[in-house]
């Protein structure tokens, strides 16, 4: 069967190749009707790309090259992430394998040949000749390396690991990982005593019985296996390293098993950043990757351990621990029992004696710094507890108060925006929108984008146009209508100011603001509902283009070809919440022992498989996680863009959930009242000092 053409293409639909070659291409620059024509002549047709030509148009140089020393376990993670992560941004990989000790004459020629964005060495490759080859502005390195030019490098975070482990001596056992941690350690700590041994079974006999390492450095999960199976044969417990960068890791209840891990997907997602970044022909980019301690923890049970009552709020996270509590209850014998609560109905109960019933207690980010210290045990002299909140120093606002730490953070969040592909990505739809505005199609980033587009997609009027709405709004709930407002309010320039006794804020900031989001319910769906649930659903059936929600929420939306950004404005709310054990609760051991199983790795790498908001926001970045949720990765670069209003200054603390209810309700009565901007400001000033004694009160007084 023939291969279509574009030239047959163009035949069939009447027009010149050049403009078939224009709309497949996605230029742009051909009438809507034409644009039309030719897509459906090409899909009628069978139509698809010449791969072998695009390359030619690319001239390689969107190929990646990669020389490995040798192609075994550690490498292959390294690979297939690599090859994941370049095709969804349109470049591709070549490996070539060098072997340091033959003739590298035609990887010269090759390296030599300028056909590659960029070329990537192991530092395990020693081979000077190969390295002089490579022009320097498109290289980079990975690992500890004696090279001596200057080059784009990536390399393994080692400080925390040589600083907790003072072991002078390390016996490393077959491959080593991609960076060369020999190398790496041998150059950061001399005073370690490195030997290396083959993994051939004669060889692993001879090191385990005569030699009595006392320490064995393992990086690869293969040899791992086979040296636990030599273990359980002579009935040994010798300590063992491992440094594992694949997505299969061995914890095995053991405790002489120390398992560090790093991700090969994280480093994939660097050096795409690296080579996609307008300084990297300046070949001075310096980056690293974190190890992680994923090693196995005993917890250590009670002799009588109480059981827990636990009052959450429902939502993904609720619905994640539900499915790993029996997890707990088996490793502990605590039985959990766990309330999850709508928010409405969550409040009534958080303001009733009925609370008193509970030992751990899930609270908003927003109501945290308030009723966090009225409800909570200060748990800041707890050693295990302290410890957990110090790899959590990004989290403060969701564990401390006054220096004390009431709590820990549960499935932090933060605002993004999600939105439809099919509908920004479609060459009709762009071309409408470019020949209204004169400007590229692309996800709003301010808020009178959001509102040009909302206007833009409202008017639409083609086939092409497959959802009703540009996006949906709260109706009438308060708290949720500031949840809206106030990142738009706050990425103005706007901002809450309190003095003599009087609460203000920015009145210019505030009215321009307001009167752009009246406009934009004026194109939206509007729904009466007390929570999001309802977006998440338009979104998912069709009905609307975009969705601006909180990330512990955005894991349900499905079936949806979607793309992410920050929100208009890049000033995101902070959602999510924290957990902190009642002063009344008298199982404080047992509550410990639920924060102890809850934060270890395996555990909040379950949670966020699932696609459920953890502290460890690396684990993102994990293939899985990242293919499933790719929003989450990108949500955790975008944290400390976060914002939610907890204190005015350092000494005047704010009862955030109280004034975001007065001012998302002050704003949508003035708004159905057709009342206008300037008055809805008078009145929310009003309403806000009218409760100035239950919305503002010095810090010093937070546990009373």
């Amino acid at each position: 069967m023939k291969k279509v053409t574009i030239s047959d293409i163009a035949k069939a639909a009447g027009v010149s190749i050049g403009t078939v070659s224009n709309v497949l291409n996605n230029k742009g620059n051909a009438k809507i009707d034409t644009i039309r024509k030719v897509e459906e002549t090409a899909k009628k047709m069978g139509y698809f790309p010449d791969e072998s030509a695009l390359s030619i148009r690319k001239k390689d140089s969107s190929t990646i090259l990669l020389l490995v020393s040798d192609l075994e376990e550690t490498t292959s993670p390294l690979i297939t992430d690599l090859l994941h992560m370049l095709k969804i941004h349109d470049m591709e990989l070549k490996v070539i394998e060098v072997d340091n000790s033959s003739d590298t004459t035609s990887v010269v020629n090759l390296v030599r040949s300028n056909k590659y964005k960029a070329i990537i060495y192991l530092s395990s490759i020693t081979n000077k000749t190969l390295l002089d080859a490579i022009p320097p502005e498109r290289l980079i390195t990975l690992g500890h390396s004696t090279y001596e030019k200057q080059t784009n490098h990536i390399s393994l975070n080692m400080e925390a690991y040589l600083e907790n482990n003072k072991e002078n001596s390390f016996t490393i056992i077959g491959e080593e990982s991609i960076f060369g941690l020999s190398s790496m350690i041998k150059h950061r700590a001399p005073q370690f005593v490195i030997q290396t041994v083959k993994t051939n079974s004669e060889d692993l006999y001879r090191l385990i019985l005569d030699d009595a390492p006392t320490h064995l450095m393992i990086f690869s999960s293969e040899v791992l296996e086979r040296v636990l199976n030599i273990y359980q044969l002579l009935k040994l417990e010798l300590p063992i390293i491992t440094f594992i960068s694949n997505q299969k890791r061995f914890n095995f209840g053991k405790e002489n098993i120390h398992t560090y891990y790093y991700s090969s997907n994280e480093l994939a997602l660097k050096i795409i950043n690296m080579v996609t970044s307008e300084d990297f022909s300046s070949n001075n980019l310096i980056s690293s990757i974190k190890i992680y301690s994923t090693t196995y923890q005993k917890l250590e049970t009670t002799d009588s351990p109480s059981d827990l009552n636990i009052l959450m709020l429902e939502n993904p996270f609720s619905n994640a621990l539900q499915k790993l509590i029996t997890n707990f209850s088996t490793v502990t014998g605590v039985h959990c029992k766990i309330d999850s609560l709508p928010f409405e109905k969550l409040n009534r109960v958080l303001h009733s004696e009925k609370v008193h019933n509970y030992d751990l207690i899930r609270l908003d980010v927003s109501y945290f710094p308030w009723y966090g210290p009225r409800l909570f045990k200060n748990i800041t002299d707890i050693q295990v507890i302290f410890d957990i909140s110090q790899v959590m120093d990004d989290w403060r606002h969701y564990m401390y108060v006054n220096d004390c730490i009431y709590g820990l953070p549960v499935d932090p969040s933060i605002q993004m925006m999600l939105y439809r592909k099919d509908i920004f990505e479609n060459p009709i739809i762009q071309k409408s929108y470019s020949s209204k505005y004169n400007r590229n199609l692309t996800p709003p980033k301010t808020y009178e984008e959001l509102l040009e587009f909302c206007e833009f997609y409202t008017e639409l009027d083609i086939p092409e146009k497959t959802t009703e709405y540009p996006l949906e709004m709260i109706g009438n709930s308060g708290v949720l209508i500031a949840s809206e407002f106030l990142p738009y309010f706050f990425a103005e320039g706007g901002s809450f100011k309190y003095e003599e006794n009087q609460i203000s804020l920015d009145s210019d900031k505030f009215v321009s603001t307001l009167d752009t989001y009246r406009k934009l319910r004026n194109y939206a769906k509007l729904t009466n509902e007390e929570w999001w649930d309802t977006e998440i659903s338009s979104f998912n059936h069709n009905e609307t283009s975009i969705i601006i929600g909180y990330t512990n929420h955005l894991n349900q939306i499905s079936h949806v070809p979607y793309g992410y950004s920050s929100v208009p404005g890049s000033k995101p709310a902070l959602g999510g919440g924290v957990f902190g054990i009642s002063k009344h609760s008298q199982n404080t051991e047992s509550a410990v022992l639920f924060f102890q199983w809850l934060y270890q790795y395996n555990i909040q790498e379950e949670l966020a498989s699932l696609g459920v908001c953890v502290p460890r926001t690396h684990l993102y970045k994990e293939r899985d996680i990242f293919r499933k949720y790719p929003f989450l990765s990108y949500s955790s670069d975008n944290f400390s863009l976060g914002k939610r209003l907890q204190l005015l200054n350092e000494k005047k603390l704010i009862n955030t959930i109280q004034l975001e209810n007065l001012l998302g309700s002050t704003i949508i009565d003035g708004l159905n009242n057709g009342f206008s901007s300037t008055q809805i400001l008078l009145n929310v000033v009003n309403a806000l000092n009218a409760h100035e004694n239950m919305l503002i009160r010095d810090v010093s007084t937070v546990s009373n």
